[in-house]
């Protein structure tokens, strides 16, 4: 038969509790406070709501910043880290930034595009919602084009000397 000691639990239990070594080092001093738990947690999402809702300041933005963006817009969409929506959000905001008609052609198609990319996979369905954005944006689109075709052929007609 096994021995007293071994049937209790508190014996048998500091077979397997880690052994302190001899030499003890010093101790924090009781005088330091000890941090509490909810000193400890980060941030949640109610607290980064609150800090949206501070005004924002928004600066006029330059052609040259817009298309650098479009650019790098361009070269992330397909990646799976970036949100389409929160891209289409951006590309909304660049929108009403420019008035260089060739540059609000170069947003609108990317803006066009990037909204067929917020639908979850190959064969779900578009919200009605983003369908309605993408056929004012195809209209305004069109519009840009004619204005711009417009312009070329008033330039052709100046340039032309009888």
């Amino acid at each position: 038969m096994k021995k007293n000691d071994d049937l209790d639990p508190a014996t048998r239990r500091l077979k397997w509790v880690k052994k302190t070594p001899a030499t003890t080092t010093p101790t924090k001093s009781t005088d330091e406070p000890v941090k509490q738990k909810a000193d400890r947690i980060r941030p949640t999402a109610q607290t980064k709501e609150k800090e949206r809702d501070e005004p924002v300041v928004i600066e006029k933005l330059d052609d040259r910043t817009i298309d650098k963006e479009c650019n790098d817009i361009t070269n992330q969409r397909g990646q799976i880290s970036k949100n389409p929506a929160q891209t289409v959000e951006r590309l909304e905001f660049l929108l009403t930034q420019t008035n260089n008609k060739l540059l609000i052609i170069k947003l609108l198609n990317l803006y066009i595009l990037i909204c067929f990319d917020t639908s979850i996979g190959q064969y779900s369905a578009i919200s009605y919602e983003m369908w309605h954005k993408i056929n004012d944006s195809v209209l305004i689109l069109i519009q840009h084009y004619d204005d711009l075709t417009q312009e070329n052929i008033e330039n052709q007609k100046e340039a032309i000397v009888f």
